[in-house]
């Protein structure tokens, strides 16, 4: 089996480069445009892809949303969208959140204050803080929310 000489020095090249240095050659660096279908399908796969696209908030939040809730939950839409998800619960923070995924607009925040209401979801989505990917709770193609997570999201405010 023959080594391939650039893929190794490629794997030497630094993850993080002094500030001065020029930018990696590396595919996940290049725009969309510039890169081939194989490359795009590993990258999506490792959830590396972003579509840049900002959440926003259609209703009010108290207290407001930070800026690095709003990033993970930027991240957190794009994943979902990937999944074929359409409208989701995004659970950040303690906070419980339906997102329309498609426009990337948080619609309502659920709390014991809220008023109980049937709700369409097609995901639900633990948004983590520790920088990890968001993990979905269950399958958004699967048409069937879990009964514990029904159950929670119909019961009647005390």
């Amino acid at each position: 089996m023959a080594i391939d000489s650039t893929q190794l020095l490629k794997r030497l090249n630094p993850a993080v480069r002094p500030g001065m240095a020029g930018p990696s050659n590396s595919s996940a660096h290049k725009p969309i445009e510039q890169q081939s279908f194989d490359q795009l399908l590993r990258l999506a796969s490792r959830g590396s892809i972003c579509s840049g696209r900002q959440i926003e908030v259609g209703c009010e939040l108290q207290p407001p949303l930070e800026a690095g809730q709003l990033e993970r939950l930027a991240s957190a839409a794009d994943q979902a969208q990937a999944e074929g998800s359409s409208k989701a619960l995004m659970l950040v923070d303690g906070r419980a959140l339906i997102l329309d995924v498609a426009s990337r607009r948080i619609e309502a925040e659920l709390s014991t204050n809220s008023t109980a209401k049937a709700l369409s979801i097609d995901a639900a989505m633990v948004v983590s803080g520790d920088g990890a990917a968001a993990s979905p709770m269950f399958d958004p193609n699967a048409g069937v929310l879990p009964a514990s997570l029904a159950r929670q999201l119909i019961a009647p405010s005390p």
